[in-house]
């Protein structure tokens, strides 16, 4: 046979080979994945084409030749078709999910081209012309219709394969995808290009010195892929498999693909004996290789389609057949030309069995072998190689020897990886659990421990896993945890809050061992008796438990009960339980941190009640919960009335004490689904939800207030406290836990003005005040800067002579939006947003520098009075303010006279004495306003450096008709006259009252019976 064929013939063949073996590669990469499958089934294409061309080139005779031409056109008919869909499901077109319909169109011109080329024998019998040249058997082209149609449909969908990468290429933003696109169309473009050179055009044009290359060009755009699968991924391996004692699922299938590749491998190394037939002896051994070379071949294939089978046992027993099938099969096929050394190819095959985790392969490879050698003793011929009995022998003595060694290899292999393959899982099982308890909280504890549960009995094997923890309070323990095997009665529920000294022989142990290891239970020592009869009565046979502790202090302890089997617990498995048993006891250590944490956050430390930041998000959820209910919810705002006493006479204990028996009072009262917080201080806040009517709070608020009429035992004594409410009901009082309180807390400051001890409930008038008073008070700020303020001057008239001797000055707030406000409407305001001592200052110092500027202009000498807040008396600067502005205006002190309320006089600190002490070494004169309207010490007022006592208007009006206010008024000024202070009466509006007055010699008067309050300009006309 001439060599030049066989040349070209060795190349395809190789082209082959290496098609098969990369369409094998790839899909073992990923069985599943959809572009694996189709890159193999153009691999298959490119093999059938290639092969074809392989045989059909060397060729012995036409007959051959055309055989195998139209096998090759199963290949070449199919790869432009596949290629594109290939690419368009590359390129991410998602051509593959559309309807079958568009999927048979794309594949139309190649179902036509194989009728066409390869199945038709009437039509193929047309369009293969051979003639055979020194390089091998060639086509030439018939030029019909068919070819152009065949051009026309390659020459289209090779442009469509350019088309779809160039457009991947220019859509991807991605610049590895951008120079995988580059790679692939450089290489399909060449390849197109070489191929039409050599299989169209040189064959139209009759230059046909060389067969059709195209299969061999077509290795560019398949070493492109493999390029772009090594350097960026393209179609990456699928999942890994799970871990099994000695072979992991992907390395068992690895394993059966090496096998199967080095059969096929076999089965390529004997075939190439028809393309190298100068190398072989004989036309028997010629056809013996061939046939082997297919025998291998097809074992190859079928390993291969056995990773397809789901089941591992039928895959590897497939795998063995295959093993077992090649040992007689290489053998009676060598056994007259390779007699003496094929009869090792078993003990390859016995090697490879040896990480199998049985000895089932071996045994049988061994058997196998032995049969063989068996057999060929029996029928070997001896004409060529001459071997005696004893051969025979020794060859199954020796695989008798490898199958003892391997058989020892094999079980100390597998003892070894057992030990290594309990390590790698108890360290997972410790990674997982590491894992899990890392990241533990409150909310996830529970399904935490009940996983490790699950995995520490299933790695111990194990019925029932559980978890005890100790409550050294009430020297209890309860099982707080459980997981059970299947068939196994759960204990969790039954065994809640047992006393410590049940069971101590089992807390002995613990605490002096800190194991409690049982492999009989019917073996325990009379101490433990009652142990013994617990563990009998659940049915464990044996049994081994760890402590869980924090700092030397036992948290608790795990156990794990053997109930189908005894077990004989190891100082490994004692190990392994301490490091699980820590992992665990770091889990509650931070669960208890956690737990202590939020206590401090969202709990009273007193009196254990929720605070105000837990309260107001418990009252959040239940205005969620009630908009979808349509149901009420009632908000209490509670403050205990002069709560400040019970510490300043008991002591703080005390008041600790009442506060904590205040708490369990309004528990006990209340549902468990409502809720009483601490708010601070003396104050409580109480949530009553699910209402179906508003008017079911009353019913509550009155239990609560009920508790006040009982008195309280603190420290031994009975101590009554009575408490002031407030309440507000959603979704009238608020929409909102922030509004809802502070509505409470507003009607509460109501009940508490009431007179105390009693509830108020918010109304709009109370809200609607409170936003007057906000927005008032923000107005008040810089209020003298807008010049919004004014002073007005009410004449004081001197009864027996009916003069004006002098003036006091009344402050009003010109607002630019409500008009003219009085003073009862926003000092208290001031007072609170601290305002208060600038605009006193300022009414002080306006007042002064107007009385000096109207002595200045020669008017009557009149003395100024002023009122005081008790917020700027109690400035320690307001004296030398005073001193400050009389000497700034220059006005004599003795024509200052500052007015200060009942209450400053008689209730304020001590020190009160001193400062009117020093007000009066200015020269200056002190005057009560109000007097007789609060409770006054007269030892007190006996005290006061004071000039004059003003009585209160009430008093005065009430002088016509009303005898009491009659005494009232002549009791005030008797005793001012027996002080040797004069008397002032204000609001005098009649006659009668005048009259009154003056007969009781009642020094001074002032009213509207003269002269209302007005500003400084008429107050000047008065004066001309």
């Amino acid at each position: 046979m001439e060599q030049e064929p066989l040349l070209f013939s060795l190349l395809f063949f190789i082209a082959f080979a290496i098609y098969l073996f990369f369409g094998l590669y790839l899909i073992h990469r990923n069985p599943k994945a959809t572009l694996n499958r189709m890159f193999l089934a153009m691999c298959v294409s490119l093999c059938l084409w290639s092969l074809g061309f392989a045989i059909a080139n060397s060729a012995p005779d036409i007959e051959t030749c055309l055989l195998w031409r139209r096998v090759s056109a199963l290949g070449w008919s199919t790869i432009y078709s596949l290629m594109l869909h290939f690419l368009l499901l590359l390129t991410g077109d998602g051509y593959s999910k559309r309807s079958r319909k568009l999927f048979l169109l794309l594949h139309l011109p190649a179902i036509v081209s194989i009728y066409v080329f390869a199945v038709s024998p009437e039509i193929t019998a047309m369009q293969y012309h051979l003639a055979k040249l020194h390089t091998g058997w060639i086509n030439i082209t018939a030029q019909n219709g068919w070819d152009t149609f065949f051009n026309i449909y390659y020459i289209t969908y090779g442009v469509a394969c350019l088309g779809v990468i160039w457009f991947w290429r220019c859509k991807a933003s991605d610049q590895a995808v951008r120079k995988q696109a580059n790679i692939l169309l450089l290489s399909i473009a060449m390849a197109l290009l070489l191929g039409s050179l050599t299989d169209v055009i040189l064959n139209t044009t009759g230059q046909r010195s060389l067969p059709q290359m195209a299969p061999i060009f077509t290795l560019l755009p398949i070493m492109a892929v493999y390029h772009a699968m090594k350097y960026y991924n393209l179609m990456g391996e699928g999942p890994k498999g799970e871990n099994e004692l000695i072979l992991s699922n992907e390395t068992r299938s690895k394993l059966y693909v090496y096998l199967a590749f080095a059969f096929i491998a076999g089965g390529f190394t004997s075939t190439l004996s028809y393309f190298l037939p100068h190398m072989v002896q004989g036309e028997k051994s010629l056809q013996a290789m061939l046939f082997t070379g297919i025998m291998l071949f097809f074992l190859g294939v079928m390993t291969l389609c056995a990773q397809l089978i789901k089941n591992e046992r039928v895959k590897e027993s497939v795998v063995l057949i295959g093993m077992l099938c090649s040992i007689p099969v290489v053998t009676f096929q060598f056994m007259d030309y390779a007699g003496i050394t094929i009869w090792v190819f078993p003990l390859v095959l016995m090697t490879t069995s040896l990480v199998f985790g049985t000895r089932v392969p071996l045994v049988l490879l061994t058997a196998v072998s032995i049969a063989t050698q068996l057999l060929i003793w029996v029928n070997s011929s001896a004409e060529v190689v001459h071997l005696d009995r004893f051969d025979y022998i020794a060859r199954i003595g020796i695989f008798l020897i490898a199958f003892f060694i391997g058989s020892f290899v094999n079980t100390a292999y597998i003892k070894r990886i057992k030990e290594n393959t309990y390590q790698i899982e108890f360290q997972t099982l410790v990674s997982e659990v590491s894992s899990d308890f890392v990241s533990v909280t409150q909310l996830n504890i529970d399904e935490n421990i009940h996983n490790m549960l699950h995995k520490i009995g299933r790695f111990f094997q194990v019925d029932r896993a559980y978890i005890f923890l100790i409550n050294h309070q009430d020297s209890t323990m309860t099982c707080s945890h459980e997981w059970c095997n299947e068939g196994i009665n759960p204990e969790v529920e039954a065994i809640q809050d047992v006393p410590l000294d049940v069971f101590p022989w089992w807390m002995e142990q613990l605490d002096r061992n800190k194991l409690v290891s049982i492999e009989d239970v019917s073996k325990l020592p009379e101490e433990a008796e009652v142990e013994k009869e617990q563990l009998t009565q659940q049915g464990v046979k044996s049994a081994i438990v760890i402590p869980i502790e924090e700092n030397e202090q036992m948290l608790g302890f795990m156990g794990l009960d053997s109930v189908g089997s005894f077990n004989a617990w190891s100082k490994y498995h004692i190990k392994l339980l301490k490091i699980l048993s820590n992992l665990l006891a770091d889990g509650l250590i931070r669960i208890n941190s956690e737990k202590r944490i939020e206590y401090m956050a969202y709990y009273d430390h007193l009196t254990g009640l929720p605070n105000r930041t837990l309260f107001s998000d418990r009252l959040t959820q239940s205005i969620h919960l009630a908009k979808r209910n349509e149901k009420y919810i009632g908000v209490i705002f509670i403050d205990l009335d002069s709560f400040k006493m019970v510490n300043d006479t008991m002591g703080h204990s005390a008041g600790d004490t009442l506060l904590k028996k205040v708490s369990q009072g309004l528990e006990q009262r209340l549902r468990k689904t409502d809720t009483v917080a601490r708010f601070g201080g003396d104050e409580f806040l109480v949530m009553v939800n699910n209402l179906a009517d508003n008017e079911d709070i009353i019913k509550v608020v009155e239990n609560l207030m009920e508790m006040f009429e009982y008195p309280f035992n603190v420290d031994g004594q009975e101590l009554y406290m009575t408490g002031s409410a407030g309440v507000a009901v959603y979704p009238f009082d608020g929409a909102d836990a922030e509004t809802l309180t502070k509505n409470a807390d507003i009607a509460m400051y109501m009940a508490k003005s009431r007179g105390k001890n009693q509830y108020a409930l918010c109304t709009t008038d109370m809200k609607e005040e409170v936003k007057q008073n906000i927005k008032l008070s923000n107005y008040l700020y810089r209020v003298q800067e807008r010049g919004e303020l004014i002073i007005y001057y009410q004449p004081q008239i001197k009864l027996n002579t009916g003069k004006i001797i002098g003036l006091e000055a009344l402050l009003r707030w010109n607002h630019p939006e409500m008009g003219m406000i009085l003073p009862n409407t926003f000092i208290h305001l001031a007072e609170m947003n601290g305002t208060i001592n600038s605009i006193g200052e300022w009414v002080l110092k306006t007042a002064i520098r107007q009385n000096k500027l109207w002595q200045d202009k020669g008017y009557p000498h009149l003395r100024m009075a002023v009122n005081l807040s008790v917020i700027q008396f109690n400035n320690p600067r307001f004296v030398n303010s005073v001193e400050h502005i009389l000497q700034e205006t220059g006005m004599k002190p003795e024509y200052l006279e500052l007015e200060i309320t009942e209450s400053i006089a008689t209730k304020e600190a001590g020190n009160i004495v001193d400062i009117l002490n020093q007000l009066k070494q200015l020269g200056v004169s002190i005057s009560i306003d109000d007097f007789g309207t609060e409770y006054s010490s007269l030892n007190r007022l006996k005290e006061l450096p004071i000039d004059r006592i003003k009585i209160d208007m009430q008093f005065v009006q009430g002088l016509e008709g009303n005898e009491k206010d009659q005494a009232i008024t002549k009791v005030i000024i008797n005793l001012a006259k027996g002080l040797g202070l004069e008397v002032l009466a204000e609001g005098v509006e009649t006659a009668p009252q005048l009259e009154f007055l003056n007969q009781k010699m009642c020094d001074e008067v002032q009213g509207y019976y003269y002269y209302k309050p007005m500003p400084a300009e008429e107050i000047e006309k008065l004066f001309k």
